[in-house]
């Protein structure tokens, strides 16, 4: 069957996929032109560049105004902002082929900015950079050789860079595949497995650590180290009930001040 000719302009509006590893590796340096009034706008434009020499090479009007749209204000986590790019990459082919406005595409990158900078925020800076961050500490405490700090160097660059870099391919590419629809996968659930992992990292170097460091004999509980596990357990329960940060922090401190007041240990 012959293409029509609608469908051969729509086929000639897809770029290549060079230009989208272009666009990717350019990803990486998202946050280097971060500002005040753009936020990360100039490192998603930066990024975006092959694609409107690709679109726009022999309309220098069109590549202007492609510029100028997306060097306007915009902000996300910088991980996460690659499904973004990869929506706004496919809507950016629709565009040119006149199957999808601008404004369209506008209202939809501004709906981007909260859940994406909501889940890198809670994922990446509340989860894996601690969990990755108890592990060194927990590597420099048990390792004096130099030799094995330096593996341990090793293993927290590829802890922390395997969701790093899975976020950003995969986000890419399933934002390029569902345009629109990316919307819908970006949700906690659907970063759960990621979560758990790091959470138990974290937990199990923090409890290995205060267990090294637990100052009392075999077999005995000192009130101290009591204290600490009711201060932890009440931390854990507030945030189970998604209390707020400051109260999951203060409250447990407060707790532990008044039981050690009590008990006479301040």
């Amino acid at each position: 069957m012959k293409q029509t000719e609608q469908e051969r302009e729509h086929m000639e509006k897809r770029i290549s996929f060079g230009a989208k590893v272009s666009i990717l590796l350019r990803s990486l340096f998202i946050q280097a032109g971060w500002n005040y009034k753009g936020m990360i706008s100039m490192g998603f434009g930066f990024a975006l560049a092959p694609l409107a020499r690709m679109l726009y090479k022999n309309d220098p009007a069109a590549y202007n105004a492609f510029l100028r749209r997306h060097l306007g204000f915009f902000n996300a986590h910088p991980y996460f902002a690659s499904y973004a790019l990869g929506a706004i990459v496919r809507l950016e082919e629709d565009i040119a082929a006149g199957k999808v406005s601008v404004d369209q595409e506008e209202h939809f990158k501004n709906a981007l900015i909260g859940p994406l900078g909501a889940l890198g925020d809670q994922l990446f800076w509340g989860v894996i950079r601690p969990a990755v961050f108890a592990f060194g500490v927990l590597g420099y405490y048990l390792y004096d050789d130099i030799k094995d700090q330096l593996t341990i160097l090793l293993l927290l660059f590829i802890l922390y860079n395997l969701p790093h870099l899975y976020i950003r391919i995969h986000g890419f590419w399933r934002g390029y595949r569902d345009g629109y629809k990316v919307c819908r996968i970006l949700k906690m659930e659907n970063f759960r497995f990621i979560k758990r992992a790091y959470m138990g990292l974290g937990l199990f170097c923090v409890g290995i650590l205060a267990g090294l460091n637990a100052p009392f004999p075999p077999h005995v509980l000192p009130m101290e180290f009591l204290i600490f596990i009711v201060s932890i357990v009440t931390a854990a329960y507030l945030k189970v009930l998604k209390a707020r940060t400051y109260f999951a922090m203060t409250i447990p401190i407060l707790i532990a001040l008044l039981l050690e007041l009590i008990t006479g240990n301040l």
